[in-house]
């Protein structure tokens, strides 16, 4: 039986949430018969690249399509062009341009992959998008039924991809538990109330922080925000 390629196009392969779903999915699989490579942006090295490669996979790393459009368009040619199946995970309505480029250069199955229902473009560009997706001849996946629709429309063929995890990795353990609240000065008594995601509007900090604030009124509880990126500062403050 012949190895069947897919390629994956993601921003950069950090411990992001889609990144991390991909990866689980990359390890279960049987790479005798499937292999993933990944198409990542902006040139730098990702958390999960080298396991990536021990997997036997490869990773292309090439510049935002800001710093040289042409280029850009060059450089994806090149690499849509020797795989089957493109899985193209997004959150934006950009994703237009990139699925022109896999069309034109013949790839056999393209994907296009919805993990949000925002983004940062205009209410038209969006509409655009939907249209073009909603009619263009592609396989659509998505986290849920509300990204499948938001990038999509209604009425289509969505398949709903959920987030399977190692639930193993999970367990509670004592010894974890007392030694993390000792190094975070929580006491034993503490509620404490987690979160884990980018520091990004779409995370809804905001929200996050106003009905801690209710909580924490009248109990003894802590909240951990778990991140990185652009509203970090912001939220120490």
């Amino acid at each position: 039986m012949s190895l069947t390629k897919v390629l994956h196009y993601v921003g950069i392969m950090n411990m992001g949430g889609q990144e991390t779903f991909i990866m689980n999915l990359y390890k279960q699989i049987d790479r005798t018969k499937i292999q993933f490579d990944f198409l990542t942006l902006g040139m730098e090295k990702g958390y999960y690249d080298n396991e990536i490669e021990k997997l036997g996979g490869k990773v292309y790393s090439i510049p935002y399509r800001k710093k040289s459009i042409i280029q850009y368009i060059k450089n994806i040619r090149s690499i849509f062009r020797n795989y089957p199946i493109v899985h193209i995970h997004t959150a934006s309505t950009k994703v237009i341009f990139d699925v022109i480029i896999a069309k034109l250069v013949g790839v056999k199955k393209i994907i296009v992959h919805s993990h949000s229902i925002s983004d940062q473009d205009s209410k038209l560009i969006h509409l655009l998008c939907k249209c073009f997706l909603k009619f263009t001849p592609i396989m659509r996946f998505a986290c849920s039924k509300e990204a499948g629709e938001w990038l999509f429309g209604k009425k289509k063929e969505v398949y709903i991809v959920k987030n399977g995890i190692d639930t193993s990795q999970y367990r509670y353990q004592s010894e974890n538990r007392e030694k993390k609240r000792k190094e975070l000065g929580i006491l034993d008594s503490d509620k404490v109330i987690g979160h884990i995601g980018r520091f990004s509007k779409e995370k809804n900090h905001d929200f996050i922080l106003k009905i801690f604030y209710k909580i924490a009124k009248d109990s003894n509880t802590k909240l951990l925000l778990i991140g990185d990126r652009r509203r970090k500062k912001e939220n120490r403050k």
